[in-house]
This record gives structure tokens, sequence and C-alpha cells, in this order.
């Protein structure tokens, strides 16, 4: 659909939070974080600075199911954001064919 306006920014920060209430609700206490895909859209030909979709995939934890053997880290939304889009991007434009 297009609306004529530009696309509207995601928050790692709300992201982060969105899988930990996933999480919370399956009885988990940590998650462990297994993929992540940003995708920027922008209107014109403007570089997009921040993602406007956002997507990260995790397993849920059950510390106490697994004793005091298991090492986690705690990611910083913030730090994990910043990492992310100092990463090099990779093109997905795929050509469908000739255009009429």
């Amino acid at each position: 659909m297009r609306t004529g306006m530009a696309p509207l920014p995601v928050s790692y920060q709300q992201a982060f939070e969105q899988l930990l209430k996933a999480a919370s609700a399956r009885g988990g206490e940590a998650i462990v974080l297994r993929g992540h895909e940003a995708q920027f859209f922008t209107k014109g030909a403007r570089i997009a600075r921040r993602p406007t979709f956002l997507e990260l995939r995790g397993s849920v934890v059950n510390l106490q199911a697994h004793g005091q053997g298991c090492n986690l880290v705690e990611l910083d939304p913030v730090e994990f954001e910043h990492e992310a889009l100092a990463r090099e991007g990779e093109s997905l434009e795929h050509s469908t064919g000739v255009a009429f």
C-alpha cells in the first residue's frame, strides 16, 4: 500500500522487550538470540539510517532447569543496535525479468 508517507523506523529496545515478554509468557527466564534481520526502506532515494522492519529470532531458556552449569551473556539492546547498524548491509534486490 502506498501512502506517500515515509516509513517509520523501529526500535531495537522495543523489539528486545517484545521478545522478553514472549519468553516470559512461555515460562522462560532468558533468551538465546539465534537470528537477526533488519530491513531498510526509504521514501525516494535517501539512505535509511535505521531499520523500518526488524526480526529477532530466539530460543527460550529456563535457567532453573539447567542449574548453575549454564553460562549466558546479557546483551545490551543499544550496543547490539550499534554493532548491527555498523555492519555492511546485504543487497536483496532481485530482478524479476523485463518490465513493460
